[in-house]
Order: C-alpha cells, then structure tokens, then sequence
C-alpha cells in the first residue's frame, strides 16, 4: 500500500491568452495487478480572471485535496473497463448468473460452469459486445462519468432504440459497475442516478377465450395440437413443456413435477419458485394418456414432447410452421407461446382462484407479478361488476346480464376444462 501523506499540491500557471491555474497533486491508484501506487496527477482549476489570485487558487486547490487528505479518497483504478470485463468480472460474476459461454467481440472469453439455465449470461454478452464496450471498452473505470453515461442513453435513444432495450443497456453497465464499486476499483456507480425515457403504453397482453382455443386445437396439427393443450391446461412455460419427461408426469396419482426446461439446451427451470408440482386436470389427464398412447418413446427419461430420434421439439419451428399458420388462416389474434401462459392466469383469476394458489401454479416468485402482469380482465366480468354496483344503487331494476354459473363470463356460451377435451381437436384417443 502506498503510503498516505499530507498534500497542498503545487500550483502551475498556463496559457498565453486565456491563462488557466493548474493544480498538480500525486493521487493513489489501483494498478491491475492490485497493488496501490501514487501517480502524478494535473487538474485546471479555472481560469485566472475567474478564481483571481494566487492565494485564492490554492484555497480552491485546498478544497479539491480535501478527501484526498482526509483518507476519504479511496485510490482509483486505472484498469479500463473491457479489461476489468474480461479478466475481472466475468471470470467472478458470471459463474453466478448461468453456464453459457459468454462471447464478446466474437470470441469466447470463458466457458462457465454447467447446470444452470441459458439467459442472463447471453443478455449481458450481447449488450456488453454490442453496445457497451464499443462506448466505454478504451476508458478507464475511474475516467467514466455520470454525464458520460447519461449521454449514452441519450443518444442510443436518439439512434431509435426502444426505452426497453436501453434500459438493458444501463442495466447490464451497472451490473459491472457495481462490481468495480463492491470490489473497490472505484468509489460509486456511475450509473446511479442516470434514467431512460418513460416507456410508452404497455402492449396489451393477448388471451384467448374458450371458444378461440377449441377452434385452434381442431385445426392444428399434432404434436404443436397437444403442445397447446397442455400449455392451456397448465399455464407452463413452452421451455417447461418441452423438458418434461415421462418419469416426472404421474398419470396415478395425477400430479406432474416442473424440474427441467429446455431452450436451446437442457437446464433447471427460469428461478427456484419455478420448480413445482401441479395437479393434473381430468382434460390435462386425457391430452397426456393420448399422447402416451401413441408416442414410441415412454421411458422415464424420455420427453413427452419429442422428435422421432427423441430429441427435443424446437419452439420456433413449432411456432413457425404449425401454429403461425393455422392461426392467421382462422383470422385468431397475434398468439405467442407466452400467450397460452397468459390465457391460463387469466382464466384462473376468472374462476376467483386464489391468488397465491394461481402464484404456486405458475411458478412466479412475486405474487404481483401473477396480479399486474398475467392476470388480464374479460371484458363481460367487468360488465357484470358495474351492473352488480349498479344494481345497488336500483335494486328494483332487472339485471341486464346473468351472473355467470362458473366464474367464467364471456360473450358466448363457454366451458369448462373439464368439456374442452370433448370437443373436436382435444378428443383423447383421436389424431
């Protein structure tokens, strides 16, 4: 550690016409090997016609030194930022986050460990490659300011990318930052108080109603036809359906346990709360005994949903080539694999299913989330509430609409699980 001492600086005039006061000062830094030394620093304080003498220069140079004399001042680092990327944070951060090997710059900067799920580590390497490292890669970790930073966001948002996107962008820097901060390569985050456009409206989620998803199961093709049903019935996350094995699917005792997902690769599932057991449903229990009966493969640590070579189903392909098409040849709205999921909480909130049971279902760690984001409004349940109000205001008046017999309120007759798997397309038994 390189010893502190107490310092006034030397005081240094510059400039011809526009003459400037320096202030030259030895500040301790931080040298990547991790040891402290003191380096030869110079600061312009001001010009001279504006601090005036000399005497008043060095008060002004006094208050500069201040922190560093009063050992508040912490030494800087001078690492740059992609080199404390790439040999300090990666190697200690990532591990942490999930296995895939992050890439930057194209080139492979560490394989992590496995047994953890793809994503995080893909967001941040993106977003690092792509964006941040361009920005910041050359400047030392001490040297980036919050004016710098916000002057990033700025123009990326000038450049017209969404308010989404350039949140991932701050996010992923402080994510960094904040390690330098916690390992003391530098004293705060640069990128604490900087902020990103408000987002405009949200996009309104899409659920589907009972008759929409009967209508679509007849149509579809299998396996994408029981693929939708079970996402349906269960509200699991396509990466959930495609992990399950028949070893953990429990047509006895009807329960099925959520361990695995699949996206790109085999891993647990998207966060601790994510891993559950949920009860199979009579119309799950003949979606699944169907597809039983006609799949080759059945062993425990066979896939319920599989290739004839008994890999996994890609997602996209399903999307793109099965449901895609039947859905825009029926004239049904924008649907993704997420919009199943959604579907599913909403209709749990519907037939006034606790909150925290719907939470447990669908393997969210905030019950908030289950409320703000999953759980849409049908627009008759909201007709029935007003008229209910209404109704006690007039008592005497005639209800314009019937309350609904199974908590389930549409604008056509609709069903219950239970007689989906009677109509066509979910016959158990058919293909």
């Amino acid at each position: 550690m390189a010893r502190h001492r107490y310092q006034t600086g030397s005081i240094l005039t510059r400039g011809q016409r526009r003459k400037a006061y320096v202030l030259r000062y030895y500040e301790p830094v931080l040298l990547p090997s991790g040891k402290t030394a003191n380096i030869r620093k110079s600061v312009v304080l001001g010009a001279v016609h504006e601090i005036g003498t000399k005497r008043q220069a060095m008060l002004v140079a006094a208050h500069r030194l201040r922190k560093l004399n009063a050992e508040q001042h912490g030494p800087r680092s001078i690492m740059a930022f992609e080199q404390f990327v790439r040999e300090r944070w990666v190697p200690a951060a990532m591990p942490l986050l999930d296995p895939e090997t992050l890439r930057i710059n194209k080139r492979v900067v560490m394989p992590l460990a496995s047994g953890d799920r793809p994503g995080s580590a893909e967001t941040y390497g993106s977003k690092l490659r792509t964006h941040v490292i361009p920005a910041f890669g050359k400047k030392r970790l001490s040297e980036i300011s919050r004016w710098e930073v916000q002057s990033f966001l700025a123009d990326k948002l000038r450049l017209g990318y969404s308010a989404a996107h350039v949140h991932a962008m701050k996010t992923t820097l402080s994510k960094v930052m904040q390690s330098a901060v916690e390992w003391r390569f530098i004293e705060e985050n640069p990128t604490r108080g900087c902020r990103v456009a408000r987002q405009g409206l949200a996009k309104k989620r899409t659920f589907l109603n009972a008759d929409q998803i009967r209508l679509l199961c007849a149509a579809l093709p299998e396996p994408c036809r029981s693929v939708v049903a079970v996402a349906v019935l269960t509200g699991l996350r396509i990466g959930e359906i495609l992990g399950l094995r028949w070893g953990r699917v429990d047509l006895l005792d009807n329960v099925l346990a959520v361990e695995e997902s699949y996206s790109g690769r085999f891993g647990p599932p998207k966060t601790q709360s994510s891993r559950r057991t949920i009860p199979i449903s009579r119309a799950l229990h003949g979606v699944l005994a169907d597809q039983k009966a006609h799949s080759e493969r059945t062993g425990e640590s066979d896939l319920v949903f599989s290739t004839r070579i008994g890999t996994p189903l890609s997602p996209k392909n399903l999307r793109n080539r099965m449901l895609e098409p039947t859905r825009q040849a029926l004239g049904l709205p924008h649907t993704s694999w997420h919009t199943f999921r959604y579907t599913h909480a909403t209709w749990l909130s519907e037939a006034q299913v606790p909150p925290r049971i719907a939470q447990s279902i669908l393997g969210h760690s905030d019950v908030s989330m289950t409320l703000n984001i999953y759980t849409q409004v049908i627009p008759e349940s909201q007709r029935t509430a007003v008229e209910k109000v209404g109704a006690i205001l007039d008592p005497n008046r005639t209800q314009v609409r019937p309350e609904p017999s199974n908590g389930i309120q549409e604008p056509t007759k609709q069903s219950t699980y239970g007689e989906m798997v009677s109509r066509p397309g979910l016959e158990p038994g058919t293909r």
